[in-house]
């Protein structure tokens, strides 16, 4: 009986318990993941050339029978000779009117054969062809077996740290011998192949025929230029699919000679290293304006391809990744997805509408769960990502760069209350959709700003004195009564007085209606600035002055309603029994556009105040629920905002008694701040006690 596998070739099985085994398993598994790849691309190319090599030394030999008799003397012919003059004779015999004998003409012989220089030309042609097929049908023969073996030979060890250095030692042995170069080189021979049997075919067929020689001339010379075509062609355009043997032959002369260069981002021209297929994951991989189209070309086809929901929710499940990520043109793409012109594309559609299905009591309660984080995650990540040179001073398209819209804040609160599992997740989601419209609002205001200034300097060009255009306007104002301009005018004020009312109110802001206001305002905005504009010799002073002041009022309620935002979740965190989603980013998108030199009134520094000291009394009494240290520094920070004597006084009493408990630099901070903002108000002398109370003890309410 033979013995076992592995002990007669002298393997021990001792060398299994190796500590490596794990590591070079990594390794094994990578490499036969590769190796079975470029085997069966290998045996794919190699069937496809026997195959066709088969049947072609068929077609090619048909010929060569044909051709080769040609190249020897016709045995028929001297007997044919010979026939031809034993009738003659007969004849002269028979005919006695004959006066002398024909000369009797001589026979040629084998020896005296000469073939035409045509005949051997497309011999010489269709043997080579036909030897040049063969070779390649071998070739191709021992390339499967030589992979056969490469395969075989790396999986006989069992111990996966010899089959790795086995397999290891095999693969750079393909790459020291150039295997891949052979196998790339075997079509080059059936293509030889095919253009010398063409040739000879060409000379075949002139001595037959002129004008069917002439056709197929014609059809070889156009088949030559277009092989010479996509031969270079993919060289120039590393996108062509079009390839020959030869390509990638004249790449590498081309490439010894310095003759191919690609200029990079940065348009600096450099020499093209590598292999042609090195230069094409450049030019598809590297940064580039046309890189950006291919990635929205490609990406707006597959969101259109995931017409199921089942589909779509795991494209929008790795949304907050890529905002989180340090890849500029992948967030990029996402917001340029947000407002494609196709609505089956867009994802501030999309994304809505998959909301819209956990609540349609299609899906159980933990799907429907799933989903909702899914896409409320995804609508705060595309919210929060941040692009440079992204604000454009240009109020009309101010709506372009907004990423979520009124109406998906309307349908948060819906969701808020029918879906109350998901409340952390749309709290922070509907705060970060709130601040972005109020962002937009903040650059209209901006826009507008900076169209008013063009529009004084250049009727400053077109008059001669600012007091001409002062009285002309002013004569004119006083002269219109109830135009559309008056009623814009009060309409806007009307709006204005609603925002402040609801403001003061401190009604919540993260529902759709105080938005829905804000936009009105904008829009009569709009209207009296293209007024002005309009205007064709000179401007308004009074509708000017109005558009102005009201510019400001709206830029202080603006202001206002952030702070309230910011304030509300606050509210939140507070109220929650658990720490909303992203708590800290949340905050810090919340308050990082407020503009603490604005005014904010008496009502929300109180409310500041009353959070800050509920927070620092967590801080001191309460382990579970304390919130946690970079929030309390946002908090701090807003202190910037309080300017009332009284809310001072209490906030230093507060943040005292917190740098006690947890010294912080932010809390230094905000003490030298509100100190300097004493300094600069008048003293209030008769809050002192309450100061004192609340640096030591928390005042009950």
């Amino acid at each position: 009986m033979s013995e076992r596998k592995g002990v007669s070739d002298g393997y021990h099985t001792s060398k299994y318990d190796n500590p490596s085994a794990k590591l070079w398993s990594v390794y094994l598994s990578e490499a036969r993941k590769y190796d079975k790849a470029l085997a069966h691309n290998w045996k794919g190319d190699m069937d496809a050339i026997l195959i066709f090599a088969g049947l072609f030394s068929a077609s090619v030999t048909a010929f060569i029978i044909e051709g080769y008799r040609n190249l020897s003397p016709d045995p028929n012919v001297p007997s044919l000779a010979l026939l031809a003059q034993i009738s003659r004779q007969l004849a002269m015999v028979t005919n006695t009117s004959t006066p002398l004998m024909e000369p009797i003409p001589k026979i040629s012989t084998s020896a005296e054969f000469s073939p035409t220089t045509l005949a051997v030309v497309y011999n010489i042609l269709w043997f080579l062809s036909l030897s040049f097929s063969l070779v390649c049908a071998l070739s191709a023969t021992m390339v499967e077996q030589w992979t056969r073996s490469y395969l075989h030979s790396s999986d006989r060890r069992p111990a996966p740290q010899d089959s790795a250095r086995i397999n290891a030692y095999l693969f750079q042995g393909i790459e020291k011998y150039g295997m891949s170069a052979v196998v790339e080189a075997i079509p080059t021979l059936l293509h030889i192949s095919l253009f010398l049997f063409f040739a000879g075919l060409v000379v075949f067929l002139f001595p037959v025929n002129a004008t069917l020689g002439s056709i197929v001339l014609t059809m070889f010379v156009i088949c030559c230029g277009l092989y010479f075509l996509i031969t270079f062609l993919p060289i120039y355009y590393l996108d062509c699919p079009y390839r020959t043997p030869g390509s990638f032959i004249c790449w590498r002369i081309l490439q010894i000679l310095g003759l191919l260069q690609y200029e990079d981002a940065d348009g600096i021209v450099k020499p093209l290293t590598g292999s042609m297929s090195d230069a094409q994951d450049l030019a598809a991989t590297e940064v580039t304006l046309q890189r950006h189209e291919r990635d929205l070309k490609a990406m707006s086809w597959a969101i259109k391809a995931l017409r199921e929901d089942s589909e779509l929710e795991p494209f929008i499940e790795v949304i907050p990744n890529v905002a989180s990520g340090a890849d500029y043109s992948s967030k990029r793409l996402l917001l340029r997805l947000l407002h494609h012109q196709d609505v089956n594309i867009r994802l501030d559609y999309r994304i809505p509408q998959l909301l819209a299905t956990c609540n349609s009591g299609v899906l159980d309660a933990a799907l429907s769960q799933k989903r909702a984080v899914t896409c409320l995650t995804a609508i705060w990540s595309i919210t929060m990502i941040s692009m440079p040179n992204e604000i454009n001073l240009v109020s009309d398209s101010a709506r372009s760069i907004l990423r979520f819209s009124e109406d998906t804040l309307g349908m948060l609160y819906t969701f808020q209350v029918e879906l109350p599992t998901v409340r952390e997740y749309i709290a922070s989601t509907a705060t970060v959709v709130a601040r972005g419209l109020l962002d937009m609002h903040m650059n209209r205001i901006k826009a507008f700003q900076h169209k008013l200034i063009g529009l004084i300097h250049a009727r400053e060009t077109m008059s001669t004195t600012g007091s001409e255009i002062s009285s002309a306007s002013m004569c004119e104002s006083k002269c219109t009564q109830c135009t559309p301009r008056q009623q814009i005018i009060h309409s806007l004020r009307r709006q204005l007085e609603t925002l402040k009312l609801y403001l003061i109110k401190r009604q919540k802001m993260t529902i759709a209606m105080p938005y829905v206001i804000m936009e009105t305002i904008a829009q009569h905005h709009t209207r009296l600035i293209n007024m002005l504009g309009d205007s064709s010799n000179h401007l308004d002073m009074y509708l000017l002055h109005d558009v102005l002041n009201s510019l400001q009022v709206f830029e202080v309620s603006l202001n206002q309603a952030g702070f309230s935002l910011a304030l509300e979740y606050i509210q939140n965190i507070l109220s929650s029994s658990s720490l909303p989603y992203e708590a800290f980013n949340t905050v810090r998108r919340a308050v990082f556009k407020i503009d603490c030199n604005l005014q904010i009134d008496h009502s929300s520094q109180s409310l500041l105040v009353e959070y800050l000291d509920e927070i620092v009394e967590r801080e001191r009494t309460c382990e579970s629920r304390k919130v946690p240290l970079n929030i309390i520094d946002r908090v701090l920070g807003m202190t910037r905002a309080l300017n009332d004597p009284i809310c001072v006084n209490k906030a230093k009493g507060i943040i005292n008694r917190l740098s006690r408990i947890t010294p912080r630099d932010a809390a230094m901070k905000a003490l030298t701040r509100l100190d300097a903002e004493l300094e600069m108000g008048d003293d209030a002398p008769l809050e002192l006690f309450t100061f004192h109370l609340y640096t030591d003890v928390r005042i009950a309410k």
